[in-house]
């Protein structure tokens, strides 16, 4: 089967002259190997798994440390040699089908074996000549037991991840739900503080105000009475009706009538605070009382506002 694969460069092996060089043309060999070859020998021999590179018919054209090291003889001395010769019949047999398995297929192909006593993992990858057809296989092959302990190694460090995640995400909520009780806490202090300022000038400084009026004021003297008043009924009334007029849509000039009913004054003490006329007053009375949803009833406005708070 053809792929279109550009060919690889043929590993190098670096040997002494005084030693026979096996005759294997798909092998190259040079005396000095350059900075990049040295560095490839290295990427090649520090990798723990076995690697082995073989022609079609199974002889070997490289091997890493980490294979010539499982069957016992220096990785030089395995260029040319049969791989199947350096195993036992049986698994020579399943090793020999994969092989030809990934050779007549030109697909990587994974399988597991026995040898050695030890249970492995293996894959082939064929590598493709300038025509596209396959040359070459490189086999990988992996300790299922080494395998077992890097998946075991990363299922522990997976859970250790995943309960410190938890943790945190438990902390996270914990500390939202803290903020949000501190949060609610500090608006229910405010209220409570807007109600204290409320209470007191109800109680403390209008009665006050309603006695100076009573008294012999001079003319100028009940002007600045009633602008002081004015000013702190003004300042309370965010307080006084902020509930209705956050749900229910009063105006600031309904919003203000609706607090001097709530004090109890009548429509002649309205109409003399605020400069308006009896039919204002009355108007403002109708639409306060739409709003709060009075209308057509016979309910007491005054008392609808002292019980709101």
């Amino acid at each position: 089967m053809k792929k279109k694969h550009a060919e690889p460069e043929n590993i190098i092996y670096f040997r002494q002259s005084s030693k026979k060089k096996p005759s294997n043309s798909n092998v190259r060999y040079r005396d000095v190997p350059s900075e990049k070859e040295k560095n490839l020998q290295v990427l090649f021999n520090v990798i723990s798994d076995e690697i082995l590179l073989v022609d079609l018919q199974g002889k070997c054209i490289a091997a890493n440390k980490a294979f010539a090291k499982s069957i016992g003889r220096p990785a030089e001395e395995l260029a040319g040699k049969s791989v199947f010769d350096l195993l036992t019949v049986d698994v020579a047999k399943t090793r020999m089908y994969y092989i030809g398995k990934a050779s007549n297929s030109g697909k990587q192909v994974c399988f597991e074996d026995e040898c050695r006593g030890l249970q492995f993992f293996h894959t082939i990858y064929p590598i493709f000549d300038r025509s596209g057809n396959v040359k070459r296989l490189a086999i990988c092959s992996q300790s299922l037991g080494q395998r077992k302990y890097l998946e075991e190694r990363l299922k522990m460090a997976y859970d250790e991840l995943t309960v410190e995640l938890r943790e945190k995400t438990v902390q996270l909520f914990e500390a939202n739900a803290a903020l949000k009780a501190l949060l609610k806490h500090r608006e229910e202090e405010i209220s409570e503080g807007e109600e204290r300022v409320l209470l007191n000038v109800r109680e403390l400084i209008l009665p006050c105000i309603d006695r100076l009026r009573e008294s012999n004021l001079s003319s100028q003297q009940e002007s600045c009475l009633s602008l002081l008043e004015f000013n702190i009924r003004e300042i309370v009334s965010s307080f006084s009706i902020k509930l209705s007029s956050q749900y229910l849509g009063l105006t600031h000039a309904e919003m203000h009538v609706a607090n001097l009913i709530r004090e109890g004054k009548s429509t002649k003490q309205i109409m003399e605070f605020c400069g308006i006329s009896k039919a204002t007053v009355d108007t403002y009375r109708y639409k306060i009382r739409t709003k709060l949803g009075l209308k057509n009833t016979k309910a007491n406005l005054r008392s609808y506002l002292l019980s709101m708070k």
